[in-house]
């Protein structure tokens, strides 16, 4: 803990040492040696606000939680093509439901709002300090290497920024432009820090950080600690046609667990009056590698010799800045699609804030998803309408997480303020979810999962 305030006080005295430099009118414009990189550099920073309330069915425990955060962030300016960079951030609770005390009906615990703060620790909901960036960059043209403590966003690799802190990853990561229409990337990652959390863990401890579910006998998952990798090899890339076809192809190969690979085609059409009709199709195929992660099935995170295929697609209709979509996903009944929900959430078109789909098999999911930006007003608006239909609850094969069919509601409004409070924006977040599959009269199928409401109100103030 004390190497951690120690980083925390080098941002402040880099930050406070920049405001000095740059009242020093002697120093010269152009970074022409280590000195004027670190006094050229930029500082950033972000201060978070979050209420969330979870309100569940009947007499089922609800939950709620009032948390601040304060993020720091340094990174020099570029010399000779390289760069340093470091971040951290702290959280406070404000007001909070006692989450070391389950629901007394079903011995449940939270699963929402636990997330503000360490979900490896219910009773820890103060001063959860992390140091989340720490890197070393070479930049050229329009490419560059970073090898580090970084913040990825790709496929499966998420930030997924919907609690206090985001997810980030550690490891050498290459990130290519050769040409304006072609993008590759690609690198080795062997840490993470996942979303929820205060440590960074190697790739293999980081999964089982999140709840685990139950094993495809219906015993109860061991994997968590207990798995064996190397690390996660990823390479991948887009290429962008002149007829407005783009293909997307990514490759990704945990260690000694899986390895995934992702396809996924975009079609634009153009219309009269700019309007625009989009298409997109992905296909998703894993395959389980070696004994999945342990010889013991009852450690293993995927069953060995197994696969299973995710299939989406999308049309949506654009006019101007206004987008209706109709998605849906097709998961096989060969096996669980699995994504460590620690890194990130899935890239199907039906995804809809506050569910996965990772752990299912035999899925049909469908939504109506709406998106408009009003910019003259800095508002954007969207929300949507989805029907998931899952494998029965007593399947254990195919539902790792005990989750019925449901049917669930988003609404979101995002609003960026201008003026005086330049660079603040509040973001407010409804979900309702409603049971449409059969729990057997067991309440631990319904709580914090169906016939519920989670609502949020987001206040980040940037700089």
């Amino acid at each position: 803990m004390k190497n951690k305030y120690l980083i925390l006080s080098l941002l402040l005295f880099l930050f406070l040492s920049k405001k000095v430099e740059a009242q020093n009118t002697t120093i010269q414009k152009d970074s022409t040696n280590l000195r004027q990189a670190f006094t050229k550099g930029k500082v950033g920073g972000l201060f978070r606000n979050f209420l969330m309330l979870n309100d569940n069915n009947g007499q089922l425990t609800d939950s709620y939680g009032y948390a601040v955060a304060g993020v720091l962030r340094y990174e020099t300016a570029k010399y000779k093509g390289f760069q340093l960079g470091i971040a951290g951030s702290v959280t406070y609770d404000i007001a909070s439901s006692d989450f070391t005390k389950n629901d007394p009906l079903t011995n449940a615990p939270d699963r929402y709002v636990i997330g503000l703060y360490d979900v490896t620790n219910f009773s820890q909901k103060n001063e959860l300090v992390r140091i989340e960036e720490l890197f070393l960059r070479y930049s050229w043209n329009k490419s560059s290497i970073t090898l580090g403590k970084q913040l990825l966003t790709l496929p499966y690799i998420h930030p997924q920024d919907g609690r206090m802190r985001p997810s980030f990853m550690e490891g050498l990561w290459i990130d290519l432009n050769p040409r304006n229409n072609l993008h590759l990337e690609g690198g080795y990652l062997y840490r993470s820090a996942p979303r929820s959390t205060q440590k960074w863990y190697s790739i293999a401890e980081s999964i089982g950080t999140y709840p685990t579910g139950i094993n495809p006998d219906g015993s109860r998952s061991g994997y968590a600690n207990n798995l064996t990798s190397k690390g996660l090899l990823l390479i991948g890339g887009h290429y962008q046609f002149k007829n407005q076809v783009k293909i997307t192809l990514r490759n990704y190969f945990l260690e000694n667990i899986y390895n995934l690979a992702f396809a996924q085609v975009e079609r634009s059409f153009s219309l009269k009056n700019k309007d625009k009709i989009l298409l997109a199709f992905q296909a998703n195929r894993q395959d389980a590698v070696n004994q999945g992660g342990n010889e013991d099935l009852a450690r293993t995170y995927i069953t060995p010799n197994t696969h299973a295929w995710a299939l989406s697609g999308r049309i949506a209709y654009q006019k101007n800045n206004a987008q209706l979509q109709l998605n849906y996903t097709r998961i096989t009944a060969d096996s669980r699609f699995l994504s460590p929900r620690e890194w990130g959430l899935e890239p199907f078109f039906t995804f809809m804030k506050r569910e996965r789909s990772d752990g299912f098999g035999d899925v049909h999911a469908i939504n109506l998803y709406f998106i408009h930006q009003v910019p003259q007003k800095r508002l954007r608006f969207e929300g949507g309408i989805g029907h998931y239909q899952m494998p029965d609850v007593k399947n254990t094969r195919l539902n790792k997480y005990g989750m019925p069919s449901f049917f669930q509601l988003n609404a979101e409004m995002r609003y960026r303020f201008k003026g005086l409070l330049e660079g603040l924006d509040v973001q407010v977040l409804a979900v309702y979810k409603v049971n449409n599959g059969e729990i057997y009269d067991n309440e631990r199928y319904r709580i914090n999962r169906v016939d519920m409401g989670n609502y949020n109100v987001v206040l980040n103030y940037g700089f």
